[in-house]
């Protein structure tokens, strides 16, 4: 009977020990469980500062350092602004942004946009009056076979085949149109029609027969 009740006891502290060392195992296995998921969730993310992750900013300053000097028209990412060559103050438009965008320089835009305008002001028509004398007038620039002469925005050279010489006009009041006076003389146009007043005359209607600009001449 003792020989069985000690073996009872043996088998009981062996099964004991066992449950014991079994509930010290398992937070083992589970700590490595979660290792492992940590490792491979530290894979699946990008490094920082990886191709992922990187993304430039701008700020307001940005463009002192990507807008070159020589630049005197340029986009500093929210507003444009223009400067004089080598000047240090700078005219910039006053939008509000709330992030900026990346600089650039706008000289060439402008250059094309001042190209186009300057073209366009320096042009000719030619026009035909009710007495059937001859006009031609210049915007901007007057020019003949041996003279190039640049007109102000606000004079115009007209040409009258029963004049001597051409007379230079100078732009004047007009509720409707454009009216140029000077030399004792009237021009006053609207789309192709004009009336034109020579020089101590009565002034006379004229129909534009033909326009362009210098080149197509």
């Amino acid at each position: 009977m003792r020989r069985i009740i000690s073996v009872t006891a043996n088998t009981l502290i062996i099964l004991w020990v066992a449950f014991v060392a079994g509930c010290a195992a398992a937070p083992e296995r589970t700590d490595a469980n979660n290792n492992t998921d940590a490792n491979a969730n530290a894979k699946a993310m990008p490094a920082a500062g990886s191709a992922d992750q990187k993304q430039t900013s701008y700020t307001s300053q940005s463009w002192k350092t990507l807008i070159d000097e020589s630049c005197q028209a340029y986009f500093d990412g929210c507003n444009q602004c223009r400067r004089a060559l080598g000047a240090k103050a700078v005219a910039c438009t006053r939008k509000a942004c709330q992030s900026y965008q990346k600089p650039y320089c706008l000289d060439d835009k402008a250059n094309s946009a001042n190209a186009e305008t300057e073209a366009a002001t320096k042009h000719w028509a030619n026009y035909r009056c009710q007495d059937g004398r001859a006009l031609r007038v210049y915007f901007g620039e007057y020019r003949t076979a041996a003279l190039t002469l640049t007109l102000p925005a606000n004079k115009i050279m007209l040409e009258d085949n029963q004049l001597p010489a051409p007379i230079t006009l100078e732009q004047g009041i007009s509720a409707s149109g454009s009216r140029y006076q000077g030399d004792n003389a009237d021009f006053w146009s609207k789309g192709s029609s004009a009336h034109y007043a020579p020089p101590g005359q009565a002034a006379m209607p004229c129909e534009q027969t033909a326009s362009g600009s210098f080149g197509e001449r």
